[in-house]
Order: C-alpha cells, then structure tokens, then sequence
C-alpha cells in the first residue's frame, strides 16, 4: 500500500532520525527501522506483533539505547527470545506487554546482569521463586548504573515472612 511505502521511504531515508514511535504493526515498517544505523530510542505501540521480525529488527539496530514496547502482543514463551535478541548496548528497556501471562523472572534476571542498564520498568506480574527473588535482590543491590527501576516485587510478602531472609 502507498502509505506504508511512503513511512517505509522517510525511515529508510533520514540518516539523522535518532527517534521514532510507531502505533501500528506492519512487517516493511519494521524492516525499514531495522536499516536505520542511528536510531537511538524506538516505542512500539498497540500492535500486534510477528516476534521473529520484532526480534530481528530490535537486534540490528547497532545505535538503540532505549526500546519500549507498550500494549505490544507477543506469543507466549517469546519474551525470554526477546530479551535474548536485546542489543548489548540498550540501557533502557520498558515493557507493558499483552502476553496474558505473568513475567519470567529468568528474564528480569537477565536484563538485571546487563551492566549497562540504566532504567527497567517492566508493567507485569513477575514469578519468582524465594531464590530468584534473592537473587534479583542481590543484583538490584550491586547494580553499578542503574538509577530507574519499576519491577512489582510484593514487600508485604517480604516483611510478613520470618522465614525469608538474605
């Protein structure tokens, strides 16, 4: 369609475009970021996206510093791919997802090991076992460069507990 050919020519086109937020899915748009050697920050929202794609585009863009995905829809069992996909360089990762699921602590884990993560708001339900938990703790605690965090960890079970200790 034109239209799609035109958003496809203007991202493919500006060299100096550092920024860009889409509320739509469509496979060329997405292969036309996934050219853009510059792109700093990319939001995705309200879309229903195919995750190969997703994951491709998001890990080829060489200059990404911070992605947000809100109200974005991947299959389920994709995240742990997604974060996997995450280019090294990314320190800002925000996510409201509609998986339907509740969030992989695994996959927090991973984003809290990356050094360079400055800012993690992740908008589910995380499962977490009384060691994943510690364990996200203890690298939340030693993080060297992180200064924004929104994880929903429940304190209330942590102080209602006697048994849970660090």
């Amino acid at each position: 369609d034109d239209q799609i050919d035109l958003v496809c020519r203007v991202i493919e086109g500006n060299a100096k475009l550092e920024s860009l937020e889409v509320h739509f899915f469509k496979a060329e748009v997405l292969k036309a970021i996934s050219t853009n050697m510059h792109l700093k920050t990319l939001w995705i929202f309200d879309c229903d996206c195919h995750f190969p794609m997703l994951a491709s585009c998001i890990s080829n863009l060489p200059s990404l510093k911070s992605l947000m995905l809100r109200d974005v829809t991947l299959s389920e069992g994709s995240v742990s791919h997604l974060i996997a996909a995450l280019p090294p360089q990314l320190a800002t990762i925000q996510l409201s997802l509609n998986i339907g699921l509740r969030f992989g602590c695994a996959d927090v884990i991973s984003l809290l090991r990356r050094s360079n993560m400055q800012k993690i708001s992740i908008l589910h339900n995380i499962d977490y076992s009384d060691g994943e938990l510690r364990e996200m703790l203890f690298l939340l605690e030693r993080h060297s460069s992180l200064t924004d965090i929104g994880l929903p960890i429940n304190l209330n079970y942590l102080l209602d507990h006697d048994s849970w200790s660090l």
